[in-house]
Protein backbone atom coordinates (compact mmCIF):
# COMPACT_ATOMS: atom_id res chain seq x y z
CA UNK A 1 0.00 0.00 0.00
CA UNK A 2 1.58 3.30 -1.12
CA UNK A 3 0.93 6.68 0.49
CA UNK A 4 -1.75 7.74 -2.00
CA UNK A 5 -3.66 4.52 -1.44
CA UNK A 6 -3.29 4.83 2.33
CA UNK A 7 -4.68 8.37 2.31
CA UNK A 8 -7.55 7.34 0.06
CA UNK A 9 -8.57 4.54 2.45
CA UNK A 10 -8.10 6.76 5.52
CA UNK A 11 -10.27 9.49 3.99
CA UNK A 12 -13.04 7.00 3.24
CA UNK A 13 -12.83 5.72 6.82
CA UNK A 14 -13.02 9.16 8.40
CA UNK A 15 -15.82 10.40 6.18
CA UNK A 16 -17.96 7.54 7.52
CA UNK A 17 -16.62 6.92 11.03
CA UNK A 18 -15.18 9.28 13.65
CA UNK A 19 -11.90 7.69 14.76
CA UNK A 20 -9.48 8.88 17.41
CA UNK A 21 -5.82 9.20 16.43
CA UNK A 22 -4.90 5.84 17.99
CA UNK A 23 -7.73 3.86 16.41
CA UNK A 24 -7.02 5.35 12.97
CA UNK A 25 -3.27 4.85 13.24
CA UNK A 26 -3.73 1.29 14.49
CA UNK A 27 -5.38 0.27 11.20
CA UNK A 28 -2.04 0.98 9.48
CA UNK A 29 0.28 -0.12 12.33
CA UNK A 30 2.48 -2.23 10.05
CA UNK A 31 3.23 0.72 7.79
CA UNK A 32 6.03 2.97 8.96
CA UNK A 33 8.13 2.59 12.08
CA UNK A 34 9.16 4.52 15.19
CA UNK A 35 5.68 5.98 15.47
CA UNK A 36 3.00 5.26 18.02
CA UNK A 37 -0.48 4.58 16.66
CA UNK A 38 -1.55 7.93 18.06
CA UNK A 39 1.27 9.73 16.22
CA UNK A 40 0.56 7.77 13.04
CA UNK A 41 -3.15 8.59 13.18
CA UNK A 42 -2.54 12.31 13.80
CA UNK A 43 -0.04 12.41 10.92
CA UNK A 44 -2.51 10.78 8.52
CA UNK A 45 -5.22 13.29 9.47
CA UNK A 46 -2.79 16.18 9.03
CA UNK A 47 -1.71 14.92 5.59
CA UNK A 48 -5.35 14.67 4.54
CA UNK A 49 -5.88 18.27 5.62
CA UNK A 50 -2.75 19.43 3.81
CA UNK A 51 -3.77 17.62 0.62
CA UNK A 52 -6.99 19.58 0.28
CA UNK A 53 -7.23 21.55 -2.96
CA UNK A 54 -6.52 25.10 -1.71
CA UNK A 55 -7.50 26.66 -5.04
CA UNK A 56 -11.04 25.44 -4.60
CA UNK A 57 -11.18 27.08 -1.18
CA UNK A 58 -13.72 25.76 1.28
CA UNK A 59 -15.66 23.76 -1.29
CA UNK A 60 -18.48 21.54 -0.13
CA UNK A 61 -16.31 18.44 -0.58
CA UNK A 62 -13.38 19.97 1.32
CA UNK A 63 -15.71 21.20 4.02
CA UNK A 64 -17.12 17.69 4.51
CA UNK A 65 -13.65 16.22 4.92
CA UNK A 66 -12.56 18.98 7.33
CA UNK A 67 -15.70 18.42 9.39
CA UNK A 68 -14.98 14.67 9.41
CA UNK A 69 -11.44 15.39 10.62
CA UNK A 70 -12.67 17.85 13.23
CA UNK A 71 -15.32 15.55 14.67
CA UNK A 72 -12.54 12.92 15.00
CA UNK A 73 -10.65 15.30 17.30
CA UNK A 74 -8.10 16.71 14.82
CA UNK A 75 -7.25 20.08 16.40
CA UNK A 76 -5.75 21.78 13.30
CA UNK A 77 -9.00 21.09 11.42
CA UNK A 78 -11.05 22.29 14.39
CA UNK A 79 -9.09 25.56 14.55
CA UNK A 80 -9.26 26.11 10.80
CA UNK A 81 -13.03 25.66 10.73
CA UNK A 82 -13.39 27.98 13.73
CA UNK A 83 -11.54 30.65 11.77
CA UNK A 84 -14.23 30.27 9.13
CA UNK A 85 -16.99 30.60 11.70
CA UNK A 86 -17.82 26.89 11.78
CA UNK A 87 -18.00 25.07 15.10
CA UNK A 88 -17.86 21.27 15.01
CA UNK A 89 -18.82 19.02 17.90
CA UNK A 90 -16.33 16.25 18.52
CA UNK A 91 -17.88 12.75 18.40
CA UNK A 92 -16.58 9.81 20.46
CA UNK A 93 -14.41 7.39 18.51
CA UNK A 94 -16.49 4.79 16.68
CA UNK A 95 -14.24 1.92 17.79
CA UNK A 96 -13.01 2.61 21.33
CA UNK A 97 -15.55 5.24 22.51
CA UNK A 98 -12.80 6.78 24.64
CA UNK A 99 -11.72 3.47 26.15
CA UNK A 100 -8.03 4.07 25.40
CA UNK A 101 -8.08 7.21 27.55
CA UNK A 102 -8.48 4.97 30.62
CA UNK A 103 -5.13 3.19 30.14
CA UNK A 104 -3.18 5.53 32.50
CA UNK A 105 -5.89 5.23 35.16
CA UNK A 106 -5.84 1.42 35.11
CA UNK A 107 -2.04 1.37 35.04
CA UNK A 108 -2.02 3.44 38.24
CA UNK A 109 -4.29 0.86 39.86
CA UNK A 110 -1.98 -1.89 38.65
CA UNK A 111 1.10 -0.18 40.09
CA UNK A 112 -0.63 0.15 43.44
CA UNK A 113 -1.38 -3.59 43.51
CA UNK A 114 2.09 -4.53 42.27
CA UNK A 115 3.62 -2.92 45.38
CA UNK A 116 2.58 -6.02 47.32
CA UNK A 117 4.49 -8.46 45.08
CA UNK A 118 8.12 -9.28 44.46
CA UNK A 119 8.87 -9.77 40.75
CA UNK A 120 11.51 -9.20 38.11
CA UNK A 121 9.48 -9.70 34.93
CA UNK A 122 5.86 -9.12 33.98
CA UNK A 123 3.37 -9.35 31.15
CA UNK A 124 0.26 -7.26 30.49
CA UNK A 125 -3.03 -8.64 29.21
CA UNK A 126 -6.39 -6.96 28.76
CA UNK A 127 -10.11 -7.64 28.70
CA UNK A 128 -11.96 -5.42 26.25
CA UNK A 129 -15.77 -5.34 25.90
CA UNK A 130 -16.94 -7.58 23.07
CA UNK A 131 -18.76 -4.75 21.32
CA UNK A 132 -15.49 -2.82 20.95
CA UNK A 133 -13.76 -5.81 19.36
CA UNK A 134 -16.74 -6.40 17.06
CA UNK A 135 -16.80 -2.79 15.85
CA UNK A 136 -13.13 -2.92 14.92
CA UNK A 137 -13.58 -6.28 13.20
CA UNK A 138 -16.53 -5.01 11.13
CA UNK A 139 -14.64 -1.88 10.10
CA UNK A 140 -11.63 -3.91 8.96
CA UNK A 141 -13.80 -6.33 7.01
CA UNK A 142 -15.67 -3.46 5.32
CA UNK A 143 -12.48 -1.73 4.13
CA UNK A 144 -10.36 -4.88 3.71
CA UNK A 145 -7.73 -3.66 6.17
CA UNK A 146 -4.93 -6.14 6.87
CA UNK A 147 -1.99 -3.95 7.89
CA UNK A 148 -3.07 -3.15 11.43
CA UNK A 149 -2.93 -4.58 14.93
CA UNK A 150 -5.70 -5.32 17.41
CA UNK A 151 -6.83 -2.86 20.04
CA UNK A 152 -5.81 -5.36 22.73
CA UNK A 153 -2.27 -5.52 21.34
CA UNK A 154 -2.03 -1.72 21.50
CA UNK A 155 -3.39 -1.61 25.05
CA UNK A 156 -1.00 -4.31 26.24
CA UNK A 157 2.00 -2.61 24.66
CA UNK A 158 1.16 0.88 25.94
CA UNK A 159 0.37 -0.32 29.45
CA UNK A 160 3.49 -2.49 29.48
CA UNK A 161 5.63 0.49 28.57
CA UNK A 162 4.14 2.58 31.39
CA UNK A 163 4.65 -0.19 33.95
CA UNK A 164 8.21 -0.81 32.78
CA UNK A 165 9.06 2.87 33.09
CA UNK A 166 7.51 3.07 36.57
CA UNK A 167 9.03 -0.12 38.01
CA UNK A 168 12.21 -0.74 36.05
CA UNK A 169 11.05 -4.34 35.48
CA UNK A 170 11.18 -6.07 32.11
CA UNK A 171 8.44 -7.61 29.97
CA UNK A 172 8.71 -11.39 29.50
CA UNK A 173 6.41 -13.03 26.94
CA UNK A 174 7.31 -16.64 27.81
CA UNK A 175 7.56 -17.02 31.61
CA UNK A 176 6.71 -13.74 33.36
CA UNK A 177 6.85 -13.60 37.15
CA UNK A 178 3.51 -11.80 37.23
CA UNK A 179 0.64 -11.14 34.83
CA UNK A 180 -1.30 -7.88 34.95
CA UNK A 181 -4.75 -7.89 33.36
CA UNK A 182 -6.54 -4.60 32.67
CA UNK A 183 -10.33 -5.11 32.60
CA UNK A 184 -12.00 -2.29 30.65
CA UNK A 185 -15.45 -3.70 31.31
CA UNK A 186 -15.18 -3.58 35.10
CA UNK A 187 -12.56 -0.80 35.05
CA UNK A 188 -10.44 -2.87 37.39
CA UNK A 189 -7.09 -4.64 37.44
CA UNK A 190 -6.17 -8.23 38.26
CA UNK A 191 -2.63 -9.08 39.30
CA UNK A 192 -1.75 -12.77 39.05
CA UNK A 193 1.72 -13.88 40.15
CA UNK A 194 2.97 -16.96 38.35
CA UNK A 195 3.67 -20.01 40.53
CA UNK A 196 7.18 -20.72 41.68
CA UNK A 197 8.49 -24.27 41.46
CA UNK A 198 10.99 -25.65 43.96
CA UNK A 199 12.69 -28.98 43.34
CA UNK A 200 14.21 -31.16 46.02
CA UNK A 201 14.44 -34.67 47.43
CA UNK A 202 12.76 -35.88 50.59
CA UNK A 203 13.43 -38.71 52.99
CA UNK A 204 10.37 -40.09 54.77
CA UNK A 205 11.41 -41.53 58.11
CA UNK A 206 7.97 -42.38 59.48
CA UNK A 207 5.65 -45.28 58.63
CA UNK A 208 2.52 -43.32 59.48
CA UNK A 209 2.59 -40.30 57.18
CA UNK A 210 1.15 -39.97 53.67
CA UNK A 211 2.81 -38.17 50.80
CA UNK A 212 -0.09 -35.81 50.00
CA UNK A 213 -2.94 -34.30 51.97
CA UNK A 214 -5.45 -37.04 52.69
CA UNK A 215 -8.89 -35.50 53.01
CA UNK A 216 -11.65 -37.09 55.02
CA UNK A 217 -13.70 -39.27 52.61
CA UNK A 218 -16.97 -38.19 54.23
CA UNK A 219 -16.66 -34.40 54.46
CA UNK A 220 -13.88 -33.81 51.87
CA UNK A 221 -12.02 -31.40 54.10
CA UNK A 222 -14.92 -29.49 55.65
CA UNK A 223 -14.74 -31.22 59.04
CA UNK A 224 -17.14 -33.76 60.56
CA UNK A 225 -17.51 -36.13 63.51
CA UNK A 226 -15.83 -38.95 61.57
CA UNK A 227 -12.56 -37.00 61.23
CA UNK A 228 -13.00 -35.18 64.56
CA UNK A 229 -13.46 -31.90 62.68
CA UNK A 230 -9.95 -32.01 61.18
CA UNK A 231 -11.19 -32.47 57.62
CA UNK A 232 -8.40 -34.98 57.08
CA UNK A 233 -7.87 -38.73 57.21
CA UNK A 234 -4.34 -38.18 58.51
CA UNK A 235 -3.17 -35.13 60.40
CA UNK A 236 0.16 -34.70 58.60
CA UNK A 237 1.55 -35.37 55.14
CA UNK A 238 4.85 -34.81 53.34
CA UNK A 239 3.12 -32.12 51.29
CA UNK A 240 2.01 -30.22 54.40
CA UNK A 241 5.26 -30.70 56.31
CA UNK A 242 7.33 -29.23 53.48
CA UNK A 243 4.73 -26.91 51.99
CA UNK A 244 3.76 -25.11 55.20
CA UNK A 245 7.31 -23.82 55.73
CA UNK A 246 7.74 -22.73 52.11
CA UNK A 247 4.32 -21.08 52.17
CA UNK A 248 5.26 -19.09 55.26
CA UNK A 249 8.19 -17.46 53.46
CA UNK A 250 6.62 -17.14 50.00
CA UNK A 251 3.34 -15.68 51.36
CA UNK A 252 1.42 -17.69 48.78
CA UNK A 253 -2.19 -18.86 48.73
CA UNK A 254 -1.51 -22.59 48.57
CA UNK A 255 0.98 -25.27 47.55
CA UNK A 256 0.72 -28.24 45.21
CA UNK A 257 2.94 -31.27 45.63
CA UNK A 258 4.37 -33.10 42.61
CA UNK A 259 6.29 -36.28 43.41
CA UNK A 260 8.31 -38.62 41.21
CA UNK A 261 6.03 -41.47 42.20
CA UNK A 262 4.95 -42.20 45.75
CA UNK A 263 5.35 -44.74 48.50
CA UNK A 264 2.62 -46.20 50.71
CA UNK A 265 1.95 -44.65 54.11
CA UNK A 266 3.70 -47.55 55.89
CA UNK A 267 6.78 -47.43 53.64
CA UNK A 268 9.85 -45.35 54.48
CA UNK A 269 11.76 -43.41 51.82
CA UNK A 270 15.45 -43.53 52.77
CA UNK A 271 18.79 -43.22 50.97
CA UNK A 272 19.10 -40.35 48.52
CA UNK A 273 15.42 -39.44 48.87
CA UNK A 274 12.57 -39.14 46.38
CA UNK A 275 12.55 -36.23 43.90
CA UNK A 276 9.67 -33.80 44.22
CA UNK A 277 8.57 -30.33 43.17
CA UNK A 278 6.55 -27.96 45.35
CA UNK A 279 4.44 -25.50 43.37
CA UNK A 280 3.63 -22.31 45.28
CA UNK A 281 0.37 -20.73 44.11
CA UNK A 282 0.17 -16.91 43.94
CA UNK A 283 3.38 -16.15 45.87
CA UNK A 284 4.05 -12.59 47.00
CA UNK A 285 7.74 -13.31 47.66
CA UNK A 286 9.79 -15.07 44.98
CA UNK A 287 13.40 -14.67 46.08
CA UNK A 288 13.53 -17.27 48.84
CA UNK A 289 16.48 -18.43 50.92
CA UNK A 290 16.16 -22.14 50.17
CA UNK A 291 19.02 -23.12 52.49
CA UNK A 292 17.25 -21.47 55.40
CA UNK A 293 13.95 -23.10 54.44
CA UNK A 294 15.62 -26.52 54.23
CA UNK A 295 17.10 -26.13 57.71
CA UNK A 296 13.75 -25.10 59.18
CA UNK A 297 11.86 -27.99 57.56
CA UNK A 298 14.41 -30.51 58.82
CA UNK A 299 14.30 -29.06 62.34
CA UNK A 300 10.52 -28.86 62.58
CA UNK A 301 9.98 -32.32 61.07
CA UNK A 302 12.95 -34.14 62.61
CA UNK A 303 12.35 -37.86 62.83
CA UNK A 304 9.54 -37.60 60.28
CA UNK A 305 10.76 -35.88 57.10
CA UNK A 306 14.07 -34.56 55.77
CA UNK A 307 14.62 -32.49 52.62
CA UNK A 308 17.76 -31.79 50.63
CA UNK A 309 19.00 -30.17 47.41
CA UNK A 310 16.27 -27.50 47.19
CA UNK A 311 16.50 -25.35 44.06
CA UNK A 312 14.24 -23.36 41.74
CA UNK A 313 13.14 -25.02 38.49
CA UNK A 314 10.99 -23.93 35.52
CA UNK A 315 7.35 -24.94 35.11
CA UNK A 316 8.02 -27.64 32.49
CA UNK A 317 10.24 -29.51 34.97
CA UNK A 318 7.08 -30.92 36.60
CA UNK A 319 6.07 -32.74 33.42
CA UNK A 320 9.55 -34.24 33.09
CA UNK A 321 9.49 -35.31 36.74
CA UNK A 322 6.14 -37.09 36.31
CA UNK A 323 7.25 -38.79 33.10
CA UNK A 324 10.48 -40.06 34.64
CA UNK A 325 8.69 -41.60 37.64
CA UNK A 326 7.38 -44.47 35.50
CA UNK A 327 10.84 -45.55 34.33
CA UNK A 328 13.23 -44.27 37.00
CA UNK A 329 14.87 -47.36 38.63
CA UNK A 330 14.41 -47.84 42.37
CA UNK A 331 15.99 -50.07 45.00
CA UNK A 332 13.82 -51.49 47.80
CA UNK A 333 14.50 -53.45 50.96
CA UNK A 334 11.65 -55.79 51.88
CA UNK A 335 11.11 -57.95 54.92
CA UNK A 336 9.23 -61.00 53.67
CA UNK A 337 7.29 -63.61 55.64
CA UNK A 338 6.26 -66.96 54.13
CA UNK A 339 3.83 -69.67 55.27
CA UNK A 340 6.31 -72.56 55.00
CA UNK A 341 9.94 -72.80 56.07
CA UNK A 342 12.45 -72.22 53.28
CA UNK A 343 15.75 -73.84 52.39
CA UNK A 344 18.65 -71.76 51.07
CA UNK A 345 18.26 -73.24 47.60
CA UNK A 346 14.83 -71.59 47.37
CA UNK A 347 16.37 -68.17 47.94
CA UNK A 348 19.02 -68.94 45.32
CA UNK A 349 16.22 -69.86 42.91
CA UNK A 350 14.48 -66.58 43.73
CA UNK A 351 17.65 -64.66 42.88
CA UNK A 352 18.09 -66.49 39.57
CA UNK A 353 14.45 -66.17 38.53
CA UNK A 354 14.36 -62.41 39.00
CA UNK A 355 17.54 -61.58 37.13
CA UNK A 356 16.50 -59.05 34.44
CA UNK A 357 12.95 -60.40 34.51
CA UNK A 358 9.86 -58.94 32.84
CA UNK A 359 6.82 -58.78 35.12
CA UNK A 360 3.18 -58.67 34.04
CA UNK A 361 1.30 -56.81 36.73
CA UNK A 362 -2.41 -56.14 36.72
CA UNK A 363 -3.62 -53.22 38.82
CA UNK A 364 -3.46 -54.40 42.47
CA UNK A 365 -6.74 -55.13 44.21
CA UNK A 366 -5.93 -52.68 47.00
CA UNK A 367 -5.78 -49.69 44.62
CA UNK A 368 -8.37 -50.86 42.10
CA UNK A 369 -10.94 -48.40 43.48
CA UNK A 370 -8.82 -45.45 42.33
CA UNK A 371 -6.73 -46.81 39.44
CA UNK A 372 -7.67 -48.16 36.02
CA UNK A 373 -7.74 -51.94 35.82
CA UNK A 374 -5.00 -52.71 33.31
CA UNK A 375 -1.88 -54.84 32.89
CA UNK A 376 1.46 -53.09 33.26
CA UNK A 377 4.68 -54.53 31.88
CA UNK A 378 7.57 -53.81 34.26
CA UNK A 379 11.13 -54.97 34.70
CA UNK A 380 12.98 -56.36 37.72
CA UNK A 381 16.75 -55.94 37.37
CA UNK A 382 17.73 -58.13 40.29
CA UNK A 383 16.69 -59.55 43.65
CA UNK A 384 19.18 -60.25 46.45
CA UNK A 385 17.56 -62.30 49.24
CA UNK A 386 19.13 -62.95 52.65
CA UNK A 387 17.88 -65.47 55.20
CA UNK A 388 17.40 -64.19 58.74
CA UNK A 389 17.24 -66.17 61.99
CA UNK A 390 13.88 -67.69 61.09
CA UNK A 391 13.41 -69.80 57.97
CA UNK A 392 10.02 -68.21 57.49
CA UNK A 393 11.34 -64.65 57.34
CA UNK A 394 13.93 -63.26 54.95
CA UNK A 395 15.12 -59.90 53.69
CA UNK A 396 15.27 -59.05 49.99
CA UNK A 397 16.85 -56.17 48.13
CA UNK A 398 14.96 -55.48 44.90
CA UNK A 399 16.01 -53.22 42.03
CA UNK A 400 13.18 -52.60 39.59
CA UNK A 401 11.60 -50.17 37.18
CA UNK A 402 9.53 -47.31 38.56
CA UNK A 403 5.81 -47.96 38.80
CA UNK A 404 6.14 -51.60 39.88
CA UNK A 405 4.08 -52.49 42.96
CA UNK A 406 6.67 -54.33 45.07
CA UNK A 407 4.26 -55.63 47.71
CA UNK A 408 2.33 -57.41 44.96
CA UNK A 409 5.55 -58.63 43.34
CA UNK A 410 6.06 -60.48 46.62
CA UNK A 411 2.51 -61.73 47.28
CA UNK A 412 1.34 -62.30 43.70
CA UNK A 413 -1.94 -60.52 44.52
CA UNK A 414 -4.06 -63.63 43.82
CA UNK A 415 -2.35 -64.21 40.49
CA UNK A 416 -2.62 -60.61 39.24
CA UNK A 417 1.20 -60.23 39.33
CA UNK A 418 3.33 -62.85 37.60
CA UNK A 419 5.91 -64.09 38.25
CA UNK A 420 5.87 -63.34 41.97
CA UNK A 421 7.84 -64.41 45.03
CA UNK A 422 4.92 -66.62 46.11
CA UNK A 423 4.84 -68.30 42.70
CA UNK A 424 8.58 -68.98 42.55
CA UNK A 425 8.90 -70.10 46.19
CA UNK A 426 5.81 -72.31 46.06
CA UNK A 427 4.39 -70.84 49.26
CA UNK A 428 2.42 -67.75 50.20
CA UNK A 429 4.72 -64.79 50.75
CA UNK A 430 3.83 -61.34 52.01
CA UNK A 431 5.72 -58.13 52.64
CA UNK A 432 5.66 -57.18 56.31
CA UNK A 433 7.98 -54.17 56.03
CA UNK A 434 9.23 -52.16 53.08
CA UNK A 435 11.74 -49.35 52.60
CA UNK A 436 12.80 -47.48 49.48
CA UNK A 437 16.59 -47.24 49.59
CA UNK A 438 17.32 -45.42 46.36
CA UNK A 439 15.57 -43.55 43.56
CA UNK A 440 18.00 -43.28 40.67
CA UNK A 441 18.36 -40.29 38.39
Amino acid sequence: MDMAELLEVAEALLRRYPLCDSCLGRQFAMLGSNLSNEERGFSIKTLLMMNLDRERGLSEDNKELLIALARSGHNPSIEYLKSKGIDVEQIPCYICRGLLEHIPRLVRKALEKLKHYEFNTFLVGSKVPEEVLNREERLRAEYKLDRGESIKAEINRRAGKLIREATGKEVDFSEPDIIVTLDFGLMDVEVLPSPIFIYGRYRKLSRSISQCRWLCPRCRGVGCSYCKMTGKRRLLSIEEAIGSVILKYALGDDVKFHGAGREDVDVRMLGNGRPFVIEVVRPKIRNLDLDRISIEINYRCRGIVEVMDLKFVPRDFVKKLKASAEVRPKVYKALVKVDNELEMDKLSLLERMFKERIIRQRTPLRVLHRRADKVRIKRVDWVKPRMLTSRRVFEALVKCQGGLYVKELISGDKGRTSPSFSEVLGTNARCIRLDVLKVEG
